[in-house]
């Protein structure tokens, strides 16, 4: 099973175990914060899973609380449902699309926030079912494998927002 935003990294994720021969799952889900636009990225993977001939799944996250950090909900949320998927269709692996320059904003992050060594030593490879086959892998490389294989994706242009901590860190 594959996460699948619609962006660059996990759309090309998916190209690469596509092309590799693996068949495989993209699990979708469509937060609705940016309108038409989400409703555009679910269209892509869907149309992508389509033409690659891929199963696809989707869900929809709505977040009718005001209080407490989004992103920690819908992460919660995303991964409760994808571990869900995995035990329904018996999927072995989900595969993330975390890439090197992750890895870098995590780093700074949990510096930020003085954590421990465990906290310094970054994103997992390999963490249980879940798999990262692109964390050595920088973000420039794989803009650069998407147009050599015209592997389609979206920009989040909320990425740029400075709003989010992780932004501001990336930015």
């Amino acid at each position: 099973l594959i996460g699948v935003s619609g962006g660059v990294d996990s759309m090309v994720l998916a190209h690469l175990f596509v092309q590799a021969g693996f068949t495989v799952g993209m699990a979708h889900v469509n937060y609705g914060r940016r309108g038409e636009e989400s409703d555009k990225d679910e269209r892509l993977v869907l149309e992508t899973a389509t033409a690659w001939d891929q199963t696809y799944h989707h869900t929809h996250y709505v977040d009718n609380k005001s209080t407490g950090n989004f992103q920690e909900k819908a992460r919660d949320f995303r991964y409760n449902w994808f571990f869900s998927l995995m035990k329904k269709y018996g999927y072995n692996f989900l595969a993330l699309a975390h890439h090197a320059d992750d890895q870098t904003e995590t780093f700074f992050m949990q510096l930020l926030r003085s954590a421990g060594l465990n906290g310094l030593s970054g994103i997992k490879a390999r963490d249980g079912n879940k798999i990262r086959p692109l964390l050595k892998v920088f973000k420039s490389a794989i803009y650069q494998y998407a147009e050599h294989h015209a592997v389609p994706f979206r920009e989040d242009q909320s990425n740029s927002d400075n709003k989010y901590r992780r932004n501001w860190v990336r930015n």
